[in-house]
């Protein structure tokens, strides 16, 4: 479920496996050439030892990678940082006032500035006591270790046990990310799979701030563009160096779930 570009290498991309595996690896994508093909595999090690971690975020840095890791409660979500061999160097909680009140869907994704001094992770879904029909998006100052929270508002369902969450995020420009916002239904009844652009304005460290959201793409055409069955988990997003943009599903490790993983290629978007 989680994507992320190399910074210099138009088309080689990455992603990792979540708790369906024990082992967390990272795994370079080959995307300049059809079909898309995994090429290799990093093991995430930690302390010398392989590392499991349920990954649903990830960014590619320069110097190593940074993990967006959804923990089975709040107070275990991770940002998890790795060197170019997957070594862990170092892991990072949210504040605790914020994870205390997160349930099991914690981080989906990550991303992070051009100078690598600013991360920015988006949260699946509704914490307690904020609106309903908001997810947060946090942006961490590596600097001063202060954060700066963003409120984006989410679409509504009536669909019985359907929830709207996000997934990925992707830097677009200093101020602008991209974010995954889908439901919980595949097949003929799957409706918001869908990209959207978000402005994070300048706020003060520790404050709340309500955003609005912009359409980029509607992704449902895309996932049934092979005639196939609607999967529900549009999950990795990315931008490459050209400027093209690729998405990924997750097939839930065949968990109520076809098995299908779908790779997208969407061209520019911005």
């Amino acid at each position: 479920g989680a994507l992320s570009a190399d910074p210099r290498a138009p088309g080689q991309l990455w992603t990792a496996t979540d708790a369906a595996f024990a082992d967390t690896r990272i795994l370079k994508i080959n995307a300049n050439r059809t079909p898309a093909m995994i090429t290799s595999e990093l093991p995430v090690t930690k302390d010398g030892q392989q590392a499991s971690y349920d990954v649903e975020g990830l960014w590619a840095a320069r110097d190593g990678f940074w993990l967006g890791v959804e923990g089975a409660s709040g107070p275990d979500n991770l940002i998890v940082r790795t060197d170019l061999r997957g070594r862990v160097t170092d892991e990072i909680l949210l504040p605790t006032e914020v994870s205390a009140e997160l349930g099991k869907q914690g981080i989906e994704g990550i991303t992070g500035s051009a100078d690598g001094r600013t991360l920015t992770v988006a949260l699946q879904r509704t914490a307690k006591g904020d609106p309903a029909n908001t997810a947060r998006i946090g942006r961490l100052d590596r600097q001063t270790g202060s954060w700066t929270w963003f409120l984006y508002p989410l679409s509504t369902t009536d669909v019985t046990g359907d929830w709207i969450g996000l997934s990925e995020i992707v830097t677009i420009d200093e101020d602008t990310v991209a974010v995954i916002e889908r439901d919980k239904l595949s097949g003929p009844a799957a409706k918001i799979k869908r990209i959207m652009a978000v402005d994070l304005p300048s706020a003060a460290p520790g404050s709340v701030t309500r955003v609005d959201k912009k359409l980029l793409r509607d992704v449902v055409p895309d996932l049934r563009r092979t005639n196939g069955w609607t999967t529900e988990k549009l999950e990795g997003l990315t931008v490459d160096a050209r400027g093209n943009w690729f998405a990924i599903t997750d097939n839930d490790a065949l968990k109520d779930n076809n098995g299908d993983t779908q790779f997208l290629r969407l061209g520019r978007l911005v």
